[in-house]
């Protein structure tokens, strides 16, 4: 038996001093984007009105506002293409989603594929990408996009199970099934830069890397939480793990996740501020990949709110107010399903 609560979404935007902007080549993209993923014909109806509601191009112009059309076009499409992979992967075992990884890889990585409609997108989807990215960013990208589908196979079998990880091990899952671990694997080619590895192995730029990831995921988890609650959706997520492990009611464990995006937020910003110097040339393109990670992190705070993707028609009010009504269970949390956004 389900019953409703009020609860107040934690004001995630007070709590981060970045500052959103939107791309402005937006508008001349986002319908060759959506046309070209409407052309590989897989969403039914109900899974289209998710697509429109996600509002991806949106979303990818609030990550990537710096760039040029050309860039942004493509970041469109990584959006398109990661939502559609979990669309495919969602119905899937753990066997058949490896399945479909391996030709997801092969076809991003220029050796043969099977010809399916993932495997044909994501072949132009490379195509498109290899014209500008650089050798140290496209195999770090390509290593992120293996990481990846290697968690979503991983995250079908724990489908199959039902089960519900504690907080250490649902972190470094919910981390590579994170589609915006991918998004920031962009991050270089969107701005026309090629960071040497030496950068990547430093650990005070490795905790940035990851603290912008961990607080995309977790406010999307937060924002999500309605969403999936209502759908029998809730299981895997950082909310319902807040609930199970520290045996919180929902309104504290939502004022727990954002305690906990709040602390991973100051431990980035004092990582930035003491990063190491490298050289001239590699520490501007450093800031330009830094300022685009908060680009990302704020701006995913906003598309969550300006889309329907989470809250439907009243997402205008409950930006307004964060005020929601969420369908909870009497007893247990027994649902299966997983956030990746």
């Amino acid at each position: 038996m389900s019953q409703y609560q009020t609860i107040t979404i934690p004001d995630l935007m007070a709590m981060t001093p970045f500052t959103m902007v939107k791309n402005v080549h937006l508008e001349e993209v986002d319908a060759d984007s959506r046309e070209w993923t409407d052309s590989f014909g897989f969403f039914d109806e109900e899974q289209r009105r998710d697509y429109i509601d996600a509002n991806v191009e949106l979303c990818m112009a609030y990550f990537y506002p710096l760039c040029g059309r050309e860039e942004l076009r493509t970041g469109c499409d990584i959006g398109n293409l990661v939502f559609v992979y979990d669309l495919v992967c969602d119905v899937k075992d753990g066997a058949s989603a490896r399945k479909t990884g391996d030709n997801f890889m092969n076809a991003l990585s220029g050796k043969p594929f099977e010809h399916t409609n993932i495997g044909i997108m994501t072949r132009q989807f490379r195509d498109r990408y290899v014209k500008t990215a650089g050798p140290n960013t496209t195999a770090r990208f390509i290593k992120t996009c293996d990481e990846y589908v290697t968690a979503i196979a991983n995250e079908a079998g724990l489908r199959e199970h039902g089960k519900v990880l504690d907080l250490d091990s649902y972190i470094s899952l919910r981390r590579d099934c994170c589609s915006t671990n991918v998004c920031v694997g962009l991050f270089e080619y969107v701005n026309n830069i090629d960071l040497p590895n030496e950068v990547f192995d430093d650990p005070v730029f490795n905790r940035i890397y990851w603290a912008g990831i961990d607080l995309a995921w977790i406010a999307n988890d937060i924002y999500s939480y309605k969403r999936e609650a209502s759908s029998g959706l809730d299981a895997t997520n950082i909310v319902t793990v807040f609930m199970h492990q520290y045996k919180l009611p929902l309104q504290e464990a939502m004022d727990s996740c954002a305690e906990y995006y709040k602390s991973v937020l100051d431990k980035m910003l004092a990582d930035i501020a003491t990063l190491r110097s490298f050289s001239e040339k590699v520490d501007k393109d450093i800031a330009l990949y830094i300022e685009t990670m908060k680009h990302l992190v704020v701006g995913n705070l906003h598309w969550s709110y300006d889309s329907t993707r989470y809250f439907g028609a009243e997402h205008e009010e409950i930006k307004r107010t964060r005020v929601v009504k969420i369908k909870v269970k009497e007893e247990g949390h027994g649902a299966q399903g997983f956030s990746r956004g």
